[in-house]
């Protein structure tokens, strides 16, 4: 499908894509508590806006965190629209961070990952991570999950704030070589501080990579598949264990279906989640 008409087909989607993941987050909403991790920021038309986290524990024993990111092409969005991701993280064991950051067009991509260290700051202030060798793994959305594949390879981030280093990093319709991205005024934006935001080039002179586990629609008419692939090239290089998973003419948002349907792609994430990472 031409990329244009695909962007069109994907955008058209997101008013129902929308409901039912408010529909479907509604069922967990009152397991979450709501934290500010640092003093509220000037928007874009001059609003204050608050720098805060959802979190929420299993009922279970508690195996590790997951720290999700949310999507809205760095400039919509809020960790709330997305609390569906519970029905499908917190039955593994695993609690679940939902931070939110600093966005375009005001703010850029070194912005929104210090806002991501200072969520991850207060986590250990509040002694929600016990021990450095807490399980953690970081994952996002579509604009969520370029920012996790970033701090997935960039240890340092997380040895600042306390935290262990993350073995899993999960992408789900994510820009992963912003290099092949269409040309949206928001990359550039993005760019303005002096932080790397392309995902490729960071992960080509990485020390340390965790698994990955990329979710794609082949159709992506918003992150085209083919700077997936680009990704993904290099990192099979890398990390044997990581692996994508194609969602075969699917469009953009199918990456995060599984939020409120009870479908194999949940369980193949629940089984990345739960798994021991055996690589070599």
């Amino acid at each position: 499908m031409h990329t244009a008409k695909a962007f069109l087909r994907d955008l058209s989607q997101l008013p129902k894509y929308r409901r039912q993941l408010k529909q479907a987050g509604s069922l967990w909403a009152d397991q979450f508590q709501m934290v500010e991790y640092a003093p509220p920021y000037r928007g874009t038309w001059g609003q204050m806006r608050q720098r805060r986290m959802l979190c929420a524990l299993p009922q279970s024993e508690l195996k590790g965190w997951v720290v999700y990111l949310h999507g809205g092409a760095w400039t919509f969005g809020k960790p709330d629209d997305f609390i569906a991701v519970a029905s499908t993280i917190l039955p593994t064991g695993y609690g679940l961070i939902m931070p939110t950051y600093r966005r375009l067009p005001r703010y850029h991509c070194g912005d929104m990952l210090a806002d991501f260290r200072l969520a991850l700051v207060e986590c250990t202030r509040l002694g929600w991570i016990s021990s450095r060798h807490t399980k953690t793994i970081v994952g996002g959305m579509s604009s969520g999950g370029h920012l996790a594949a970033i701090a997935g390879l960039s240890p340092q981030i997380w040895e600042d704030a306390g935290w262990s280093i993350p073995q899993k990093v999960l992408c789900c319709g994510a820009p992963l070589d912003t290099d092949m991205m269409p040309n949206y005024p928001g990359m550039q934006l993005l760019n303005r501080g002096n932080t790397e935001i392309n995902p490729k080039r960071i992960l080509a002179s990485a020390n340390h990579i965790p698994q990955f586990m990329l979710l794609h629609p082949t159709e992506d008419g918003m992150a085209p598949a083919n700077q997936a692939q680009s990704f993904f090239d290099t990192l099979k290089e890398k990390s044997p264990n990581s692996c994508v998973h194609w969602l075969k003419g699917s469009g953009h948002l199918e990456a995060g279906r599984w939020m409120f349907q009870d479908n194999e792609i949940r369980r193949q994430i629940q089984q990345f989640v739960q798994s021991t990472d055996t690589r070599p």
